[in-house]
């Protein structure tokens, strides 16, 4: 059996935004300033909640969105002080926080840096201006490299930049541009999402209308194939299939995501992971708001995983990092040996050539990172159901 790990991480969501991007399918909403007030003080009451069930060490903290960057200085330091009434926040503990560029003003993220985060992941998505209007984006690429600077300027010493490629229209060398501006700046941490369209988007509507323009799946390889090779010259090493970061400067939060540790999540649509039951709340912000003060729990869907299922996830978030699975780690958490374990699951995705065992670890190759939707469908459903 699993070991019971105290130490936890905490994701608070913060829904709202100045517009929802084309693209989007999280749980957010226009800006209602009427609702701010209400939503803070369901936020405390459900930290209070959660924090009472979790007497473990918060070892890091994020807060998504949504558009946290439109909480005001004052309100981020409530909000602060609420959440460590809650929870036991370590003093070292990493926090981050998403802020949209054009809210990222010099005041604004100094007044964050005094109340305790000490991360900043900027939403730049991309540095053509003609692009960020058709994704509905509400900044420019001047207010990216302006949001940046301030981000200095207020303290920040730690600064990803989320980017996406495979937008409509993008060739191979816009991306390419798109890519090494963001290098010029010199974050510690970059993320790079293939775009995704989504079920009920405005951009899943116009991609069945024929009204987008994407680039074809072996141009979306190329763009992703050119992007590892280009950060590793740069410095920036991928540590997962996504993330790229200057070595030591890799996110702990997400990290511990990936490993299939505990973590709490408040607020609208947020998830958490805790005692091995997998949880997430309504995604509706009046909803949210109406369950907290009617003393109902916000959560409305369960899941629990356990024996095989459990340990298949643990392998499938593993190998999603370079470090993939130990093995020792594995035999440690579920007393098993994971080749034993999944020995026919593994024999067939490293036949193909996606899986190699490597210095104590099952790890995808350069051909499983490009194909690794692949091993993780022969490790899941079907594998996970016992």
């Amino acid at each position: 059996m699993e070991p019971l790990n105290p130490d936890i991480s905490l994701y608070v969501h913060i829904p709202f935004c100045l517009r929802k991007c084309r693209y989007c399918d999280f749980a957010t909403y226009p800006l209602r300033p009427d609702l701010m007030d209400p939503f803070l003080s369901a936020l405390e009451t459900e930290a209070e909640s959660v924090g009472a069930e979790v007497q473990g060490a918060v070892k890091t903290l994020f807060f998504g969105g949504g558009t946290p960057s439109l909480l005001d200085g004052r309100q981020m330091g409530w909000l602060m002080d609420a959440l460590r009434r809650s929870f036991n926040i370590q003093p070292q503990a990493e926090i981050t926080l998403e802020a949209n560029p054009e809210t990222a003003d010099e005041p604004r993220l100094r007044a964050y840096r005094n109340a305790g985060v000490n991360r900043l992941s900027i939403g730049a998505q991309t540095f053509d201006d003609a692009a960020l209007k058709q994704l509905d984006r509400t900044h420019s690429s001047e207010q990216i490299n302006r949001a940046y600077q301030n981000a200095r300027n207020a303290g920040f010493e730690n600064i990803n930049l989320d980017m996406m490629f495979a937008l409509p229209g993008q060739t191979m060398r816009k991306w390419q541009e798109d890519a090494r501006r963001s290098l010029s700046l010199d974050p510690e941490h970059l993320s790079v999402y293939n775009l995704t369209i989504e079920p009920k988007t405005v951009f899943h509507y116009w991609n069945r209308q024929g009204r987008l323009s994407l680039p074809d799946e072996d141009l979306q390889a190329d763009m992703y194939e050119w992007t590892l090779d280009e950060m590793e010259r740069a410095g920036y090493p991928y540590y997962e299939l996504s993330n790229f970061a200057k070595p030591g400067s890799e996110c702990e939060h997400n990290l511990r995501y990936w490993r299939n540790k505990p973590h709490a999540g408040i607020g609208p649509g947020a998830c958490g992971y805790l005692n091995g039951e997998r949880t997430a709340n309504t995604r509706g912000t009046r909803s949210y708001i109406k369950r907290i003060e009617e003393g109902r729990d916000p959560i409305v869907e369960r899941e629990r995983l356990a024996g095989k299922a459990a340990r298949a996830e643990t392998i499938r978030q593993g190998l999603r990092m370079r470090s993939g699975v130990p093995l020792t780690e594995y035999a440690r958490r579920y007393g098993l040996n994971l080749l034993d374990d999944f020995q026919a699951e593994i024999e067939q995705i490293t036949r193909l050539g996606l899986t190699k065992l490597a210095d104590g670890a099952l790890r995808l190759t350069r051909r499983g990172v490009l194909l690794a939707n692949e091993a993780f469908l022969r490790l899941l459903p079907e594998s996970a159901l016992s």
